[in-house]
């Protein structure tokens, strides 16, 4: 199951490996403007399958990847690569898998950063009620031409737009929680959140925090999903201290 790095924004350097990982929808590209102003580490950047230039490997097409999935491919991936006291930074998407890799991989890496990291659900009766009903409708849509417009009704604008192949990876990823990986991190862990997250917002953060034995974090005034787009120096001098700490 190859993964393709994307060598462009690939920065050479005479310290240690840092590894990216990108969020939904993204690239490995998406890390460039921020990732400029580190200096002395060698930085990896990859198109997770399934996006950018890495295609969806064929198994996986009609059932889709879970997060362990994406976990133990990249877990393959660095154990492919002469990696150096690797630090796995990853964002959204990027993050949940990051979780799962470092919960389950914990000799692989020697710190995990987490950038507005997703992977933590609150429980809901109304969530659990909309879910019970968008899975009868899905049974009943095969059938009946009434309940498949209604089905259509379901999901957002950007689930709407995904490629049929990543769907089913999609529903995967969003309907599992990841608090149980997440208490069996041990490596030193940084969590960085933009302070107005609307995607991700602070709740989740803290509950990391809670939830990883001695992790940190740090939340970015004013910023949103991308806080290392909208405040890239700032993020920079943030991650550099943590990867010299």
């Amino acid at each position: 199951m190859k993964i393709l790095i994307n060598p462009f924004f690939t920065k050479e350097g005479d310290g240690n490996d840092v590894l990216f990982l990108h969020g939904w929808g993204c690239d490995g590209s998406i890390f460039k403007s921020s990732c400029k102003l580190l200096d002395g580490f060698r930085l990896t950047f990859v198109d997770l399958w399934g996006f950018g230039n890495t295609p969806m490997p064929d198994e996986f097409k009609s059932g889709g990847m879970s997060v362990e999935d994406y976990a133990d491919g990249v877990a393959d991936f660095i154990c492919r690569n002469d990696f150096k006291n690797l630090t796995v930074v990853g964002h959204s998407f990027g993050g949940r898998i990051a979780v799962a890799l470092a919960a389950k991989y914990p000799l692989l890496l020697k710190k995990l950063v987490l950038v507005d990291a997703a992977g933590l659900r609150k429980k809901s009766l109304k969530r659990w009620l909309k879910v019970k009903r968008y899975k009868f409708l899905k049974r009943k849509a095969k059938r009946n031409e009434k309940a498949k417009e209604k089905l259509a009704l379901y999901g957002s604008s950007d689930f709407k737009t995904l490629k049929d192949e990543l769907k089913p990876t999609f529903f995967r990823a969003i309907n599992q929680s990841l608090d149980g990986f997440a208490r069996r991190i041990s490596v030193p862990t940084l969590l960085i959140y933009g302070e107005k997250d609307s995607d991700t917002p602070l709740w989740i953060a803290k509950r990391y925090r809670r939830l990883i034995k001695g992790s940190g974090l740090v939340v970015i005034d004013g910023c949103g999903h991308f806080c290392f787009l909208e405040k890239p120096k700032f993020f920079a001098a943030v991650l550099k201290s943590f990867l010299e700490s």
